[in-house]
């Protein structure tokens, strides 16, 4: 099953990926329109940021909107973030604000943390939970000190477009930030540089890496490594990128070391690390992924294309054997890694494109956002996809049928009580 909220009108629906039917009775009276999205750490709630200002809660478990919400801002709530122990959440406007709230009362911790001269886009905290960072459309990268609340100088006014995202390495010693400039913290730019940041002192760290030729449009950080991941593009031809490239970078508090590799032939636009920190894999307007091994830097196999148009996002399951993938054809397909073979059919659902994606950490639901303004949650629970192809085919199914839907897992009967 999936959910599916839209931005330009208050509605959630609840569908059976399957049938590709709706399930009527579920998320009735719903009276917001979501524009920002956020799980807690358990994947137990889901926090919606709303067009008026508001925010309230989902309850993961029981299908039920928690009956609680939180008040504080003056406009539209555009970002979202919890503390890594759950007990903060922390929320930015376009009011220019951010407010740090306790996740369970709803009281406001401080008063609303001011800074930036416009729309606040985006929120991060420190794993530690001590800093937050916040980039906004007045190209600011903010660090907050959350105990003695306040500002880390130094950081601050580096990106010269809107800052659109920021996120931390899982070390919490560097921090990258992405903005329509093409910068990063470690920071990449449409400026085509790369910076390194010492996140608790807000100073640059060594020089600037400029050997991009055209702007950086995503960055990401090797969970288990000091790697750092960029794409660019590096024949841009008039809003046509003739080739994409990657670059793999070694981060240290001397600076960053690295190179760049073809890798594509247009733009790139998913970019994501295996859990295990040994894969890269990269998607592009080409149609096609392409599977890295970070030891030898080498593709592995061949380019995998099977979108009917651009891969737009990425992201590895939380136990790395599932690479769930959307595209301009407003799919989803999930893909067996050890096999290299789709799982199931594509997941349609979005009537635009699939612009990002984000595992559950159980690993048994994938969020998928859309340019149609609609945020759906796919069920990918095995056990709850073979009750549900029991129940319609009333049959275990063929040995055909399973390597169709359950590639890579030895065949066995399912639908006990069946005949």
């Amino acid at each position: 099953t999936f959910a599916t909220a839209m931005n330009s009108a208050p509605v959630v629906r609840l569908w059976d990926a399957r049938a590709r039917q709706m399930i009527p009775g579920w998320f009735p009276n719903l009276d917001r329109v979501p524009h920002s999205l956020a799980f807690n750490p358990r994947g137990d709630t889901l926090a919606m940021g709303n067009f008026d200002g508001s925010i309230i809660f989902w309850d993961m478990e029981i299908d039920q909107q928690v009956a609680r919400e939180f008040l504080g801002h003056s406009s539209r709530v555009t970002s979202l973030a919890y503390s890594p122990d759950g007990e903060t959440l922390a929320s930015g406007s376009e009011d220019r604000t951010i407010i740090l709230w306790d996740a369970d009362s709803g009281e406001m911790l401080v008063d609303p943390l001011h800074g930036h001269g416009e729309s606040i886009a985006s929120l991060a905290f420190h794993p530690d939970g001590d800093l937050l960072v916040s980039g906004a459309d007045d190209h600011k990268v903010i660090l907050w000190n959350l105990d003695q609340l306040s500002r880390i100088a130094g950081v601050d006014e580096r990106h010269s477009a809107p800052v659109w995202d920021a996120a931390y390495s899982p070390d919490g010693n560097f921090l990258a930030s992405a903005g329509e400039d093409g910068s990063i913290l470690a920071s990449g730019s449409m400026d085509r540089s790369i910076r390194l940041w010492d996140v608790k002192t807000g100073e640059a760290i060594g020089e600037p890496i400029e050997d991009h030729p055209g702007m950086i449009n995503n960055l990401d950080f090797n969970p288990l490594t000091s790697e750092l991941a960029s794409s660019s593009c590096s024949h841009p031809d008039e809003g046509y990128c003739q080739q994409g490239e990657i670059g793999i970078w070694e981060i240290s508090a001397e600076g960053i070391k690295g190179k760049t590799f073809p890798a594509h032939t247009h733009y790139i636009y998913g970019l994501d690390f295996s859990p295990d920190g040994r894969l890269l894999a990269t998607g592009s307007a080409d149609k096609t992924i392409l599977l890295w091994d970070l030891a030898s830097g080498e593709v592995l196999g061949e380019p995998i294309e099977w979108h009917a148009d651009g891969v737009t996002s990425l992201a590895f399951s939380p136990d790395g054997k599932t690479l769930a993938s959307g595209g301009f054809d407003r799919t989803v397909i999930l893909m067996d890694l050890e096999s290299r073979q789709e799982i199931g059919g594509p997941l349609s659902g979005h009537t635009g494109t699939v612009s990002g994606l984000s595992w559950h950490p159980d690993g048994l639901k994938l969020a998928s956002a859309g340019h149609d303004s609609t945020v759906i949650i796919w069920d990918l629970d095995p056990a709850s996809w073979f009750d549900k192809a029991c129940q319609r085919a009333g049959r275990d199914l063929s040995q055909a049928e399973w390597a169709i839907y359950y590639p890579g897992q030895a065949y066995r009967e399912t639908c006990l009580g069946y005949e």
